[in-house]
């Protein structure tokens, strides 16, 4: 997963909370991302999730860091050319994820690899 550092990230607010998008804009630079834009959502969509975030194929890994900042956002991978994400605040957002709780989730911690059931769950 990308560092904070290395995230660029434009915030858009697609509620009519006003104000939405510069507030968390300033509380994500306070994390380290590296904020772009803030605005309205430019593709004028109804996002009633906490967030969606939107990206390229090459931005995957800078997609993965922004979506721990919130929790439950729904991914949105577009045709755009570079690793720049947009994170479009819903109308359920409420706030970002605790600091430490993101911390823990962009760690490079391994994943498991596969999954082996123990005969008993068979029972």
């Amino acid at each position: 997963m990308a560092a904070p550092g290395q995230v660029r990230v434009n915030v858009y607010n697609a509620t009519d909370k006003r104000g939405l998008a510069a507030r968390v804009a300033g509380q994500l630079e306070r994390r380290g991302f590296r904020v772009k834009q803030v605005d309205n959502d430019p593709a004028k969509r109804t996002v009633t999730s906490a967030a969606e975030v939107r990206h390229s194929a090459s931005g995957a890994s800078a997609a993965r860091a922004v979506a721990a900042q919130v929790g439950a956002v729904i991914d949105v991978p577009d045709g755009r050319e570079d690793s720049t994400v947009d994170l479009v605040l819903g109308t359920a957002f409420a706030r970002l994820t605790p600091r430490e709780d993101a911390a823990t989730a962009l760690s490079d911690s391994p994943r498991p690899r596969s999954c082996v059931l123990s005969p008993s769950v068979h029972r």
